[in-house]
C-alpha cells in the first residue's frame, strides 16, 4: 500500500492499524496552543505562493474535456500478461 522511507512495502493492515493508533491520540489544551500559537502569523515565501497559483492554475484549466488525457484509455487496460512474474512478485 505505501512504501517507508526504507522503501520497505507497508501491508494494508499495518498502515490502518497505525492510522487508527494515530486517530486515537488526542493533544492536551496545554499542547493545542502551542500547535497554534507557533503556526499564527507564518507566511509564505513569494517563491511558495507562486508555486501553489500555478499548481492550482493547472488543475482549474485542466480539468474534463480540457484534459489532455481526456477519452484516451490507459495503456494497460483490457491487458493480460503484461507484466513477467518477477515483476508481479517485486510489487
Amino acid at each position: 500500500m505505501s512504501l517507508d522511507k526504507r522503501n520497505r512495502k507497508i501491508s494494508s493492515r499495518d498502515y490502518s492499524y497505525t492510522k487508527q493508533l494515530i486517530s486515537e491520540i488526542s493533544h492536551t489544551e496545554e499542547t493545542k496552543k502551542q500547535i497554534s500559537n507557533s503556526l499564527k502569523g507564518k507566511t509564505q515565501s513569494n517563491e511558495s505562493r507562486k508555486k501553489h497559483s500555478k499548481t492550482n492554475l493547472l488543475r482549474r484549466v485542466n480539468k474534463g474535456e480540457k484534459n489532455p488525457m481526456f477519452g484516451i484509455a490507459p495503456w494497460n487496460k483490457g491487458k493480460v500478461g503484461v507484466y513477467s512474474k518477477e515483476t508481479l512478485e517485486k510489487m
